[in-house]
């Protein structure tokens, strides 16, 4: 099972990848590490708007076994159930596709 954890922005530049663990921990909170705990892994995509220098990551658990999944979920009722990444839809409230 596949849930949609949140979205984090953080500033496109070199120093992103230092930053990036730190600036993903304060954005998302515990729900990061709860989903380890729960025996999740975590997988994240970026986008970057063309007119923007600020990169958003989407982060994502998925989860081999269903019982610890439901649990998750029940602890975090804020994640939703995610099949496969639709970027579009997320930027369309945003004005832009990337």
């Amino acid at each position: 099972m596949r849930y949609y954890i949140g979205t984090f922005r953080m500033k496109d530049d070199e120093s992103s990848d230092i930053w990036h663990d730190t600036i993903m921990l304060e954005q998302l909170g515990d729900v990061l590490s709860d989903a380890f705990l729960y025996g999740g892994e975590l997988m994240e995509e970026r986008s970057v708007p063309k007119d923007f220098d600020v990169m958003h990551c989407h982060v994502y658990a998925t989860f081999k076994d269903e019982r610890k999944a439901m649990l998750f979920q029940l602890k975090y009722p804020q994640v939703r159930p995610s099949e496969k990444i639709r970027r579009e839809e997320y930027a369309k409230d945003l004005n832009w596709v990337g």
